[in-house]
């Protein structure tokens, strides 16, 4: 029995540690940045907003239903990539995989966020939503390909 009680209070322990790391890491990614819950919902309302407008993009987003609540999930997974929140809870490539989304898509989604980003975010904070882009970019751009049979490398994380 003392053995389990010391391998449960050493994963306690593990938890506590990693959680105290992570909450020095999100302080820092703050400080450096500047970016809280408040610009991520306004990053994510606007951007969202030229999505919606946008000729290439728009009917693929046309599927949503409730955009007020696509839009709180979207900013929890935003608050959780760029934050490490741990609000979102879903399965992002689940949900696009079924879209067939191919390069084009890629570049043009990646467009609009980093733009929308320059004007909206302070640099630090738009370089750092734009790295955490690319990188969400490059995985999704891969998946789909794997998908239908092609074979794609990471194209965004080196964009200029």
């Amino acid at each position: 029995m003392d053995a389990r009680k010391e391998l449960s209070d050493r994963m306690r322990i593990d938890r506590e540690e990693a959680a105290a790391r992570r909450n020095l890491l999100v302080q820092d990614v703050i400080e450096r940045t500047g970016i809280n819950e408040t610009m991520i919902a306004e990053l994510v309302a606007n951007f969202y907003g030229r999505v919606r407008e946008d000729e290439l993009l728009a009917p693929i987003f046309a599927a949503v239903q409730d955009w007020d609540q696509h839009l709180a999930k979207l900013r929890d997974f935003w608050s959780s990539v760029v934050l490490t929140t741990g609000r979102y809870h879903g399965q992002p490539m689940r949900a696009h995989l079924p879209l067939t989304l191919i390069g084009e898509h890629f570049d043009r989604w990646l467009d609009l966020f980093e733009k929308t980003a320059r004007e909206i975010c302070p640099p630090a904070a738009a370089a750092h939503f734009i790295d955490k882009a690319r990188r969400i970019a490059d995985s999704f751009e891969m998946a789909s390909a794997t998908q239908a049979g092609r074979i794609s490398s990471p194209r965004h994380v080196f964009r200029y």
